[in-house]
């Protein structure tokens, strides 16, 4: 086995081997600037306790005592085996599927560089899971895909292979592997490999219409309309609220009218649940996805397992999260050496699933709505008008609502077996807002949730999206050039766009074009001549004309401007991969940069260098909010993006602090910030 390792497999071996050591840090102490949040804010609040299939052991199963005793039926483990990542799929003989990466639990973690897939099943969602067989003799993070013809395809993360089978168990064909088409997206990327390569831990879900959406590990957008090979076409960069702490395994899924993913931070040991109209245009939830905290038994008993990766989701007909699969370690992964008493296995989650919600007729919703109307639909085994203890209910944007405020219910009528309810009071609507979020309990003290969309939004609406602007010569004359394409399923309006001109002094618009209607999936490119040679200082994006606000309205500030502070010790450097041409970077402890707006939210982009970077410290508005590591990414990451704001002047601040061996070394390149006010309207 393994006797052609593909290169670029080896080459993700090798890099990882070399970062295992900083993914032994500690986990972070609770996000103070989540203190506030009430149950059911966090994603973590839906994971329920485990049943206990066959009682809890200790004896003759590997473990260290934090995850002992346990439920070893739970998922698939084994002393002969390490298990690593796979999503389970209901199939149509009743019994749940999955394709489960595992090595000789002999080789220690890092076996996982010779891994192979198996197929396993079980006749209950969490377990346990029974292998049948392998069934790719040569991959690692399989994840499982159910095409619109009922094909299966499992991709993996050795050079993004492709296998299809009609039946789980098999027979397996590999069928090819998937490409990306990165059209711009990565045009600050120098390394040619890098722009074009599509990344390992990928996660796909299927459009309303058939066509593949994923997302990959560093949290970009792609779609393919020519089937599981692709080519993937990129239209958006990054959806994660930071790329920092080394983010990676997305899982990407649709539930009802909206996208959520859930991605963790292999370094700082955290996680996020991000959500989606469109998937492009991200809210982040706040809070954490899951955690040490997240593995309790139906008895209270608790397992505390130091490393928990590779998220998925068990979905229902609806596409509501059930269940969430987690692969978990009871040490670090350098820890695990192989014929000793540690080892990975794949745990099942039950999770608290969303209520099927909605407003009732097509009110007009704005910031003073007090009154509404909102349906609750009986399912099998939930009566709203039994089951409900309205007193707890609330609804709203999810921002008021996660900290135990928004409308209150104050009356209800049945409509059948299911239930009216008015809510009345302040919804915190904001123009982020899709929408709104209900939380509350029923009679037994259960969490009960769901998202309500509100009228004048769809899933289905015209999105949108420019590419980043490229500057090409053509004879002696300088071309600013950058596609536009509608990414969603509807035909888009006529719209307008501008061209702006980044300069020391500021910003201006250039000018100004019209395009027609695009159908979705269609695109075209916008090529404007520039009057003057570009220098090496400035920078020109393509912006939309009223774009839609759930997007925001962000603009552009370099880090030489003024408005940021520089604290310390900081040098220029200059490059054609930074944004107007350079970025700050210090090297000393407590070093600091600040950036002051006038707006709702505010992100900080720059290097991330494995080799070179150390750690920022974030303080929102003074207050401190958490330590994030800076060494995995590209120029032009995200490094941190804070959460919406009241309306008002805030303060954006990183303390340059060091990372377990390395110094405190820290990279700038730009600020953005979002406000109403950096909206371009029509002339």
């Amino acid at each position: 086995m393994f006797k052609t390792m593909p290169v670029v497999f080896g080459l993700i071996c090798i890099y990882l081997s070399q970062i295992v050591t900083a993914q032994q840090s500690q986990v972070q102490p609770p996000n103070p600037y989540f203190e506030n949040f009430v149950k059911g804010a966090q994603f973590q609040d839906l994971i329920l306790p485990r049943p206990i299939t066959d009682g809890l052991e200790s004896e003759g199963i590997w473990g260290s005592p934090e995850v002992l005793p346990r439920d070893v039926q739970n998922g698939i483990e084994g002393n002969q085996w390490s298990y690593w990542g796979g999503n389970p799929i209901l199939c149509d003989d009743g019994n749940y599927h999955m394709a489960i990466c595992r090595w000789p639990e002999s080789k220690g973690h890092f076996g996982w560089q010779k891994s192979e897939v198996a197929h396993c099943f079980s006749k209950n969602p969490l377990g346990p899971y029974q292998i049948t067989d392998t069934i790719i003799k040569e991959g690692h993070n399989p994840e499982t895909i159910r095409l619109a013809d009922g094909t299966f395809v499992v991709h993996t993360l050795n050079g993004n292979r492709i296998y299809a089978a009609k039946d789980m168990a098999g027979p397996w064909k590999h069928i090819g592997s998937m490409k990306l088409d990165p059209r711009g997206f990565r045009r600050h990327v120098l390394d040619e490999h890098s722009r074009k390569w599509l990344g390992s831990n990928l996660s796909t879900e299927l459009r309303p219409d058939g066509n593949i959406l994923m997302m990959t590990k560093e949290g970009g957008i792609t779609y393919s309309t020519s089937g599981m090979k692709g080519p993937y076409r990129m239209i958006a960069i990054s959806g994660y609220p930071r790329n920092t702490g080394y983010a990676e395994d997305p899982v990407l899924w649709k539930s009802r009218h909206q996208y959520h993913c859930v991605f963790n931070h292999a370094l700082d040991r955290r996680s996020c649940h991000i959500r989606s109209l469109d998937a492009v245009h991200w809210k982040h939830e706040g809070g954490l996805a899951y955690g040490p905290d997240s593995f309790r038994f139906a008895d209270g008993t608790q397992n505390r397992w130091y490393k928990f990766e590779r998220p998925k989701m068990i979905q229902d007909s609806k596409g509501r999260a059930t269940h969430m699969s987690l692969a978990v370690m009871d040490v670090s992964k350098s820890d695990d050496k192989g014929d000793d008493n540690h080892s990975s296995k794949h745990v099942v989650l039950p999770l608290a699933v969303e209520k099927l919600i909605s407003i009732s007729g097509s009110p007009t919703i704005d910031a003073q709505t007090s009154n509404l109307d909102v349906l609750i639909k009986a399912e099998p085994g939930f009566s709203p008008a039994d089951d409900l203890d309205l007193k707890t209910l609330r609804i709203g944007s999810d921002r008021v609502v996660n900290i135990g405020k928004g409308a209150k219910a104050v009356d209800s009528s049945p409509q059948g077996d299911d239930l009216l309810i008015k809510f009345q009071g302040d919804f915190g609507y904001n123009r982020f807002d899709y929408d709104f979020k209900l939380l509350g309990s029923d009679r037994d003290g259960q969490l009960v949730f769901g998202y309500a969309l509100l009228p004048g939004h769809s899933p289905e609406e015209a999105t949108l999206i420019i590419e980043p602007c490229g500057i090409d010569k053509k004879g002696d004359q300088f071309l600013a050039t950058a596609m536009v394409e509608n990414a969603g399923l509807m035909k888009s309006a006529r719209q307008d766009v501008v061209l702006l001109k980044y300069h020391p002094g500021g910003c201006e618009e250039v000018s100004r074009v019209s395009i027609e209607a695009l159908e979705p999936y269609q695109n075209v490119v916008l090529s404007e001549t520039l009057e003057e040679t570009p220098a090496k200082n400035e920078a020109y994006c393509f912006e939309l004309v009223n774009p839609k606000p759930t997007a925001g309205y962000w603009k552009r500030v370099d880090n030489t401007d003024p408005s940021i502070e520089l604290t310390g010790d900081w040098e220029f450097r200059d490059g054609d991969n930074f944004f107007m041409g350079s970025e700050s970077r210090c090297s000393a402890l407590g070093d600091s940069c600040k950036f002051t707006f006038t707006g709702q939210r505010a992100r900080v982009c720059g290097s991330l260098v494995r080799k070179e970077m150390g750690a920022a410290e974030i303080y929102i508005d003074g207050k401190f909010v958490e330590k994030v590591a800076l060494i995995y990414g590209f120029a032009r990451s995200r490094i941190y993006q804070t959460p919406p704001l009241e309306p008002g002047t805030h303060t954006l601040e990183l303390r340059s602090a060091p990372f377990q061996n390395r110094g405190p070394k820290m990279a700038i390149d730009y600020f953005e910030f979002e406000s109403q006010e950096n909206r371009i309207q029509d002339q």
